[in-house]
């Protein structure tokens, strides 16, 4: 072998011995993680469990704690995700179906196709914020007394 051969194998199998060390150090943070996170979750399902009765699942909201529960919220929850559903679903599949069928290939069509595609990769979070931003400073909501700022921060 050459001198340039055995440089390069030695580069090599160094290249190689601190790609396993990197390997090994990214398993244990992984695992250090998922250990750290599941006795977290352990932690706050095993104080929780006394309070999560029948109910707490079935009583409406009270000022007395003890016969708290959320069925109003399970109630908001279902109606919510049941009108978008009746929206959203006519919509977006007639849209769809619009514009990959009958709309002819102009301009406007591909301005809204590049514009579904870009919203498809933002995430629902930012949009929910920037809604809650455009709704607070469109209709001056939220920004006379400090506890509505903090409210409205708690919302986003």
């Amino acid at each position: 072998m050459t001198d340039s051969n055995q440089l390069f194998d030695s580069k090599l199998a160094a290249r190689h011995r601190k790609g396993k060390i990197f390997s090994a150090i990214c398993f244990l943070s992984t695992w250090f993680s998922m250990a750290m996170l599941f006795i977290l979750l352990g932690s706050i399902l095993w104080e929780g469990a006394s309070g999560l009765n029948w109910n707490f699942l079935t009583h409406y909201d009270s000022y007395d704690p003890k016969s708290a529960g959320i069925l109003g919220g399970i109630w908001g929850s279902f109606w919510l995700v049941l009108l978008t559903t009746v929206f959203s679903i006519p919509i977006g599949i007639g849209g769809a179906v619009y514009l990959e069928e009958y709309a002819t290939q102009s301009r406007l069509t591909r301005i809204i196709q590049i514009n579904l595609a870009n919203l498809a990769g933002v995430p629902s979070i930012v949009y929910g914020i920037l809604g809650l931003s455009v709704f607070v400073y469109m209709f001056d909501l939220f920004r006379h007394d400090p506890k509505e700022i903090v409210l409205n921060l708690g919302i986003a």
